[in-house]
């Protein structure tokens, strides 16, 4: 008689917490794939934004060595550094860096200008 009442306390217990468990795991797998893309996004719009400040500021004119400041087309500060590159005295490096980093996220070498 006692088993033909169905689910008891403890079996609808365990059953929710189950549910809840697979629930919450699968929020987090979107949320995580959601953040991911947008950290993608971002990074490519940096890259672009990088791209455009270097082709509009320094392709044009070999700048002399120092850090730039410069404003980008996302209306960041960026910052541009050009010095002389340890493989050729005829080459200089150019790098872009993101606003509130310190590592590159583009750099390129140019030809700099000899004088004799």
């Amino acid at each position: 008689m006692r088993n033909d009442r169905g689910f008891g306390l403890l079996e609808a217990i365990v059953s929710i917490a189950i549910i809840g468990s697979v629930a919450v795991t699968v929020f987090d797998l979107v949320i995580g794939a959601t953040a991911r893309r947008a950290r993608s996004v971002d990074q490519v719009e940096q890259m672009l934004a990088a791209q455009r400040l270097l082709a509009d500021e320094v392709a044009l004119a070999a700048p002399a060595e120092g850090r730039y400041p410069r404003r980008g087309s996302d209306g960041r500060l960026w910052t541009i550094t050009v010095a002389k590159s340890r493989e050729s005295d005829h080459l200089k490096e150019v790098a872009v860096i993101p606003p509130g980093q310190v590592r590159p996220l583009l750099m390129t070498l140019r030809l700099a200008a000899t004088t004799r």
